[in-house]
């Protein structure tokens, strides 16, 4: 029999799954793409937002008490402009109104240069992607998404509610490519050939399903490297982590 660990601890054995992924490679895309992808570093702005001043309502841009300049929400402000007026304080020049800037939009007001847009590990979302836009942003390094083979053993009834929870459930959470595979048997498996960053494989809970899998996976020769088997929990569930050549193998024989 091959050597593992019997029944870890939870803790030993959520270190060791940790300890046996290893990370996925990084890839450079434009932000345009980038939705639902794990920032790889964090990306600071490149450019303060807005570029210039803005009026922040309709009104009029004050330069002097001689020079005035009609303006509309968001529109660019003059070159020298001190303060703008609103439409209903407006009553000429020079000014009745204290000057102040509270209805601009100063530049670099809403986002300053190098401002931290998103952080490492974060997953990007639409909102991040616009702020990257407004940013001048134009490409991010990202987290490839990873590959995930999904392995059913049997064709009863319970596997396919499994497989596809646990499909949702990778696809929402680490946006992962999962591969769905149904097998009649453990005969002829071979979970190095696959090309998986994770492979999950589960049982349809038939009689002599069990069996079969912890014997292929702890006793039968061949490429997977048993790491421990069956976790201290209770009720204990026969929980089993394998390597398969470089890669990562999480058994659940009998969910």
């Amino acid at each position: 029999m091959k050597a593992y660990t019997y029944k870890p601890s939870f803790a030993e054995a959520r270190d060791g799954l940790t300890a046996s992924l290893a990370p996925v490679e990084t890839i450079q895309i434009p932000i345009g793409q980038a939705a639902d992808f794990f920032a790889a570093e964090t990306v600071g702005a490149r450019a303060g937002f807005p570029a210039r001043s803005l009026a922040r309502k309709d009104g009029f841009a004050v330069v002097d008490d001689s020079l005035f300049y009609r303006v509309q929400t968001g529109q660019a402000l003059p070159s020298g402009t001190r303060f703008v007026v609103p439409v209903e304080g407006w009553q000429g020049l020079p000014p009745t109104v204290a000057p102040q800037r509270s209805h601009i939009v100063e530049a670099g007001g809403e986002m300053g240069k190098d401002e931290i847009l998103v952080a490492a590990g974060t997953r990007i979302s639409p909102e991040h992607i616009a702020w990257m836009t407004l940013a001048q942003v134009e490409q991010v390094t990202v987290f490839r998404s990873p590959e995930v083979s999904l392995y059913l053993v049997g064709n009863g009834p319970v596997g396919p509610a499994i497989a596809g929870w646990l499909k949702g459930l990778l696809q929402r959470r680490w946006g992962a490519t999962v591969r769905l595979q149904t097998l009649d048997s453990m005969d002829g498996f071979d979970a190095a050939a696959d090309g998986f960053d994770l492979g999950i494989l589960v049982s349809d809970g038939e009689a002599g399903r069990y069996d079969q899998i912890r014997n292929h996976v702890l006793e039968a020769p061949g490429a997977l490297e048993p790491l421990f088997w069956k976790v201290d929990l209770h009720p204990c569930k026969h929980i089993g982590l394998a390597r398969a050549g470089n890669r990562t193998l999480l058994v659940f024989p009998d969910l």
